[in-house]
């Protein structure tokens, strides 16, 4: 498995409980509980501790948000997943939040034999 790190500052002005995530590129994001293969990927969102002492695990975004839920592997799909890369979904962490100039780190994982790509990552704070 190939696992690759990316992190993003809240630069909004204001404390954000989530945000809206473009990936574009090619492949499929797919649930944590899923299978790698050459086409499929996992995507997870976390809050590390912060100065405000909010934090979470790294939540799926390929699952359903669940209130109180925001552990490793807990979903943090807000409506409904658009799996196919280039795809935009909305990330929530319900009411844990990251406040103004803190980060958020998401991690994407593929199997070795991925054949597709990610090209860009965008985070819009809502």
């Amino acid at each position: 498995t190939r696992t690759f790190y990316r992190y993003f500052q809240n630069n909004s002005g204001g404390s954000k409980t989530g945000f809206s995530l473009a990936i574009n590129g090619s492949g499929t994001i797919v649930a944590g509980t899923t299978a790698l293969n050459s086409s499929r990927i996992h995507v997870f969102a976390k809050i590390p501790e912060t100065s405000a002492g909010q934090s979470t695990g790294f939540m799926d975004l390929a699952s359903a948000f669940s209130t109180g839920q925001v552990g490793d592997g807990d979903g943090c799909l807000e409506g409904s997943l658009d799996s196919s890369l280039n795809a935009t979904n909305t990330v929530t962490f319900g009411t844990q939040f990251v406040a103004d100039d803190e980060y958020v780190v998401l991690k994407i994982e593929a199997d070795a034999a991925f054949t597709g790509y990610v090209s860009q990552i965008t985070v819009s704070w809502s």
